[in-house]
């Protein structure tokens, strides 16, 4: 005897054309596509982390690898500095770079690595819970590029990349 058919709306046979798709599957498919164009078009970038928080580093770092991205990470201004000064033949192609942070914060760290040659043009993204517009102009005046306010989703950083590395 054999078992009956599963009646699951995820095992189902299509019969009909899709004519709607709900906002949550269409996010879904958006976020594939950003996902897919950044796979095509990473060819392994390297994009720093600059954050003290580990989860968010895990958060950021796992959303950028799988869209195919080489991850740097730094856990405050200083260490960032550090490991900038240790790379001999990798270029940082991006930044996310947090402003409260231990030892040296985001503006300190942006402003002398703006004076590094190297780093003088490259996008410096903000990803901050600071939203303040006095903190988003001292961010300007330091050298960022973008602001993105936590939380965040994981498109609106792929979205960024792609604005800025394309």
């Amino acid at each position: 005897m054999q078992a009956a058919p599963s009646h699951s709306p995820y095992t189902q046979p299509i019969t009909q054309p899709i004519t709607q798709v709900d906002a949550r599957t269409q996010n879904s498919l958006t976020f594939l596509i950003i996902l897919g164009y950044n796979l095509l078009t990473a060819m392994k970038r390297v994009i720093m982390i600059v954050d003290d928080s580990a989860s968010v580093r895990q958060l950021v770092g796992l959303t950028l690898a799988n869209a195919g991205y080489e991850v740097l990470e730094a856990v405050d201004g200083s260490d960032a500095l550090d490991r900038l000064d240790k790379l001999k033949d990798t270029k940082v192609d991006l930044m996310f770079v947090d402003v409260n942070m231990p030892n040296m914060n985001g503006l300190e760290f942006i402003k002398q690595a703006r004076q590094l040659h190297a780093y003088r043009f490259i996008p410096i993204i903000m990803l901050t819970t600071e939203a303040h517009v006095s903190k988003r102009h001292e961010g300007k005046l330091a050298g960022a590029t973008g602001w993105i306010i936590k939380p965040f989703k994981p498109e609106q950083l792929l979205n960024l990349l792609n604005r800025f590395l394309s």
